[in-house]
């Protein structure tokens, strides 16, 4: 199974310490002689000015692949030069022995919230209103192998093409048809948001755009639910697609209005919320009303195979999800953990009660697994940069990796024991005074 370089999520590694928050130093928006900004306001300030694209690099000082980025791309004078000239350039460095002045700590943490910034080493393109025109990861910005030291052409000229074409802000990618967006609700059991419209105002079109490239309420629908933009039917469109939209809108009594956001129950085919009116400069509301009409989908701990429905039931009933990387098949320790630990009655009745379990076993031969199912495990491996079996990885109800393990001594004890102090740590970074 091909796998990607390890990435490190902004996360905890399993078992291991909290990164102790520091009182800071830095002056906000100090640069001397170092190229990079931190004070967010005069950076987006001064891309508005200057009219120039903003380049955000999150790094965490010490961590491997950053300082091998830093060494190989970021800090080359090839890069530099044109950075400086071209871009505002900011760094967001949640660097553990770094004093940061408070000031300074409060935008990280809001700026890592807002474009949901999960792994480090991640760069951010955003226009000056702040819209999100591109990311890149180690992956796309890496010294090539056939790139001579100091010279990172490949990384210089896709920042060239972000910083000259400005694409659009990037979008939540959205299902066509209501059919097809009602069928993947229902495979995977998530709710079905519909962007409704009927000849919209350029700012309710502005509007509805602003809603998709929100990279927080991209995150909580790529997790909780199915998105379909759609326009109010023509009565004499004879499309299967008008046919089974007006249909719809009948039977569920929808009102004719020039912007609305409908969300579907898949479980109980009913409306569970509408939305008539929402600030695209604040959509926490919004995310926070549709969070409260989710889908109650029964669980009772059992192994699930389907990882959107998995973080789908996560969010609704605000569980850890703990993934499990296996391959039972050709490895003695897997069985163990199957036998030792998941068999057991005391983990069983725990899972029921605080976690979504989520069976990755993946087969080096692939065989008695379905090969669609499989390239999805494999990409789900992939992007948690899963090296060997078993592994575990707990997601909290966020969908942020808060830990990773292995097999451990002490049989399920042990195990639910970590569990429980790792959702106490969670806790704990959640609490702006103590999160890294």
């Amino acid at each position: 199974m091909p796998l990607s370089r390890r990435m490190v999520a902004f996360a905890l590694a399993a078992v291991m310490p909290m990164l102790a928050a520091v009182p800071a130093l830095a002056q906000p928006g100090k640069r001397g002689k170092d190229p990079w900004m931190t004070y967010w306001p005069q950076v987006q300030a001064l891309a508005k000015k200057q009219d120039k694209v903003i380049l955000i690099y999150f790094k965490i000082t010490g961590e491997d692949w950053c300082e091998k980025l830093d060494k190989d791309v970021m800090d080359t004078a090839m890069f530099l030069s044109w950075a400086e000239e071209n871009v505002m350039m900011m760094k967001v460095d949640f660097d553990p022995n770094q004093r940061t002045s408070p000031t300074i700590k409060r935008y990280q943490r809001e700026l890592k919230e807002k474009y949901a910034i999960k792994l480090a080493p991640t760069v951010l393109f955003l226009n000056p209103e702040g819209q999100e025109l591109a990311r890149a990861s180690y992956d796309d910005a890496k010294l090539r192998k056939e790139e001579p030291k100091g010279a990172p052409r490949t990384w210089l000229k896709f920042c060239k093409r972000i910083a000259e074409e400005r694409p659009d802000p990037t979008q939540l990618k959205t299902i066509d048809s209501l059919t097809k967006a009602q069928a993947y609700a229902k495979e995977h059991q998530v709710a079905l948001l519909i962007v409704l419209t009927k000849n919209p105002t350029p700012d309710q079109k502005k509007k509805v755009s602003f809603l998709l490239g929100n990279a927080q309420f991209k995150q909580f629908a790529e997790v909780s639910l199915a998105v379909t933009k759609q326009s109010w039917p023509d009565p004499v469109d004879p499309s299967p697609d008008a046919y089974f939209l007006s249909k719809f809108i009948k039977k569920h009594a929808l009102t004719e209005v020039p912007l609305q956001l409908v969300l579907w129950d898949p479980v109980k085919d009913t409306i569970a919320h509408k939305m008539f009116a929402f600030s695209a400069a604040n959509l926490t509301p919004v995310m926070r009303q549709m969070r409260g009409k989710l889908p109650q989908v029964p669980y009772k701990g059992e192994w699930l195979t389907d990882f959107k429905k998995a973080r789908a039931i996560s969010v609704a009933q605000r569980r850890f999800t703990l993934l499990s990387f296996t391959d039972v098949n050709n490895s003695e320790f897997c069985q163990k953990l199957k036998k030792e630990i998941y068999d057991t009655e005391l983990f069983q009745e725990y899972a029921k009660r605080y976690l979504v379990v989520v069976d990755l076993d993946l087969p080096k031969d692939g065989k008695g697994k379905d090969p669609k199912l499989l390239k999805a495990h494999n990409q789900i491996a992939d992007m948690y940069s899963i090296r060997g079996f078993p592994t575990l990885v707990i997601l909290n109800d966020k969908g942020e990796k808060v830990a990773t393990a292995g097999l451990m001594k002490g049989g399920p004890e042990a195990l639910l024991e970590s569990l429980d102090q790792i959702r106490k740590n969670d806790l704990a970074r959640r609490d702006p005074a103590s999160e890294w």
